[in-house]
């Protein structure tokens, strides 16, 4: 074969998928100013530092300039075309380079398509991998139906196709062709002679994948009788061509149907999709709404790491806290006040459903945890919903005290009924046989007896009616204070003459005064205490005692003291003598519903008063009732006995 010294004016560079070089011609070393195989193996951005190597992935645009960097670091304009092929099992990308002239701005056929320069790849079967378009309009054929086909059987004559097959073969396994001359036959049986160059193209582990061919023609066709024989394999290969192209037209025809209806069928499904996605964006405001919104407390998911997926809530802002800083968080102890919280919260991820209570900052919370199951039945969340129960709670232990209360009130008032009712039979017997009595006296003879009985009914008469009062006070569920000015001294005197009736034989009512004779205070209460301790004061002492009261106006304060020397109460019962229907044990067989003690101490609170005892058993007892003075105007002040007691 002969040698030749002619050289591409284009700069040729292949490249792998790696952007390394593995393939240059002479000229690029020349744009360069780089030695003979200097370059391989070098990365690609080395020389075109503008992102050649992305470009590559598809066509660089033709006539596109770009800036070269020569070996010395000097800067060169440049222009380039790219075109891929596969080589083996790696696809290869080469790359033609033509240095751009201001004065001559370089076509697409001056880089790539020189009339002059045949660019050609032949695969490892010596099948066309690329060709240039003046190698296309050289043959006759248009270059997409040139791919894939023989270069030796269909283009070279068939006397020299096995000798070139033969050095082709061994080029391959050398790793190099010398320069030779071959001639090429077109469509139409024209022979021109081409001077190649032949470089082998290697892939990254060295095996030999193909030829890049450069061919310069320099338009002297041959004087050759027609081949008829090439002729025929021409026709053969123009019909198997024709056969291709209407098979290829077929197929895009059905090819372009189907991709009408996929894409009919992908608009649809686009416009599913569509109006899937509105409702999934209103479902998510409505839930993010709701789930910001939860009163009272916060609704959160954590993974397995005890973080924050979601999180929200009304009770994040009371105690401070924002949902977007705390996702992707940790739970921290901090912000729990039980140590044990986060680990029942932790047992959800067991599949328990957790549900308990805690306190934190004052506030109680009931907290629940579910397990959240994903697409393998894995639980790799949990649901957390915090409520603030504090209010629930003062409400439920409020509403259980008011249901105590009543329960304890509708009991004292069933014992009471009872008592009554047996307190009831002694006087109505009393009265009863003293009425049946007087019916019988008649004339002046009786009537010493006459007033006995009449005065056992009028004390009979004051007992009834002193149990319907402490009935009454009982039922009341508030009570009004309604202060008036009240002349001490002439009060308790004219009380004291109400207590004749309960008067045993021979008692007395021994009664002075001492200080200002006038205070502001509720009658109607201060006669109910006097009335029930003068009461007591007769009840438990015996026939012919004297018992003894004294009160004393001094600073606007009322003091009253009443002493007796009845039988006294045991001193280990007298912290109980003020409670709802105690009876000392010494009290027992003496007429009483266990509530004139107990009324008198609530009355006394009732006037912001306080009360003192001191009793000896068999020697009797004192009392000291001490009650300020109200307010100086009539203003009816009225208040919740429950609240005061």
């Amino acid at each position: 074969m002969k040698q030749h010294s002619y050289r591409s004016p284009e700069g040729v560079l292949i490249i792998n998928d790696k952007g390394t070089i593995v393939l240059i011609n002479p000229t690029i070393n020349h744009l360069f100013n780089y030695t003979e195989k200097e370059l391989i193996g070098v990365q690609v951005k080395e020389l075109i530092p503008d992102g050649i190597f992305d470009q590559t992935q598809d066509s660089a645009s033709s006539g596109k300039k770009y800036l070269g960097i020569k070996k010395d670091g000097s800067e060169l304009q440049i222009q380039i075309n790219t075109n891929h092929f596969q080589g083996g099992k790696e696809q290869f990308t080469v790359v033609f380079i033509l240095e751009a002239v201001e004065t001559k701005p370089a076509t697409d056929s001056t880089i790539q398509n020189s009339p002059a320069v045949i660019f050609l790849i032949l695969d490892k079967k010596i099948n066309i991998s690329f060709i240039n378009k003046y190698g296309c309009t050289l043959l006759g054929f248009p270059q997409e139906s040139l791919f894939g086909l023989s270069w030796h059987e269909n283009f070279l004559p068939s006397e020299t196709a096995l000798k070139w097959r033969t050095g082709f073969d061994q080029a391959c396994l050398s790793g190099s062709m010398e320069d030779y001359e071959s001639v090429v036959i077109n469509t139409k049986g024209e022979y021109y002679p081409i001077f190649w160059t032949t470089y082998v193209i290697h892939d990254s582990s060295g095996e030999p994948v193909g030829t890049f061919n450069t061919g310069f023609d320099f338009g002297k066709k041959l004087d050759h009788e027609v081949d008829q024989n090439h002729i025929d394999r021409i026709n053969r290969l123009n019909t198997q061509l024709e056969q291709s192209v209407k098979q290829q037209t077929e197929k895009l025809i059905t090819s372009l149907a189907n991709a009408e209806r996929i894409n009919r069928d992908l608009q649809i499904q686009i416009q599913k999709r569509k109006e899937i996605e509105q409702k999934l964006i209103k479902i998510q405001r409505l839930y993010d709404t709701v789930v910001h919104n939860f009163p009272d407390g916060v609704i959160g998911v954590l993974n397995r790491d005890m973080k924050y997926v979601l999180i929200d809530g009304k009770e994040l802002n009371t105690i401070d806290l924002h949902a977007l800083g705390l996702i992707g968080q940790r739970v921290s102890e901090s912000q729990t006040s039980d140590e044990g919280t986060l680990s029942k919260v932790r047992k959800a991820f067991t599949g328990e459903h957790v549900s308990f209570e805690t306190e934190a900052n004052e506030q109680f919370y009931h907290i629940s945890a579910v397990p959240l199951h994903d697409a393998d039945n894995q639980i790799s969340e949990i649901l957390c919903v915090l409520k603030n129960v504090t209010e629930k709670n003062r409400l439920e232990s409020g509403l259980i005290k008011a249901l105590e209360k009543e329960k304890e009130l509708g009991e004292l008032k069933s014992r009471f009924v009872t008592m009554a009712c047996h307190e009831f039979k002694t006087p109505l017997a009393t009265i009863l046989s003293s009425s049946f009595l007087l019916e019988n006296y008649s004339g002046e003879d009786f009537e010493k007896e006459k007033i006995i009985h009449t005065t056992r009914i009028k004390r009979s008469v004051n007992n009834l009616t002193m149990i319907l009062n402490e009935f009454l006070l009982l039922e009341e569920s508030r009570i009004n204070v309604s202060n008036s000015t009240i002349n001490i001294p002439n009060f308790i005197r004219d009380l004291i003459n109400e207590m004749e009736p309960l008067k045993q034989a021979g008692q007395s009512i021994l009664y002075q005064h001492e200080g200002d004779a006038k205070i502001f205070l509720d009658p109607h209460l201060l006669w109910s205490i006097i009335t029930n301790l003068l009461s007591n004061a007769l009840k438990y002492s015996k026939q012919n005692d004297t018992i003894t009261l004294k009160s004393e106006i001094s600073d606007h304060i009322l003091t009253i003291t009443g002493k007796d020397v009845g039988m006294g109460i045991p001193a280990n019962e007298l912290s109980n003598i003020l409670d709802r229907f105690y009876r000392a044990k010494n009290a027992v067989n003496f007429d009483g519903t266990g509530l004139g003690l107990h009324i008198v101490d609530k009355n006394i609170k009732l006037l912001q008063g306080s009360i003192s005892f001191k009793s000896v058993l068999h020697s009797g007892t004192e009392f000291i009732v001490t009650l300020p003075s109200g307010e100086t105007s009539s203003k009816v002040t009225s208040v919740a006995l429950d609240q005061k007691i």
